[in-house]
């Protein structure tokens, strides 16, 4: 499943991290385009 995570704060990157361990496809979202958590693709996986 496709799956956004609005917010990369610690409720956001957690659900992120259990979404991805179950084999979704995460893609993060911040306030804040330059934000390394939403682009760092060691704690999700992003969208096709």
């Amino acid at each position: 499943m496709h799956i956004a995570v609005l917010g990369t704060g610690d409720v956001g990157m957690r659900l992120g991290s259990k979404l991805v361990a179950l084999d979704h496809k995460v893609m993060m979202g911040s306030r804040t385009a330059s934000n390394p958590k939403a682009a760092d693709s060691q704690m999700v996986r992003k969208l096709d």
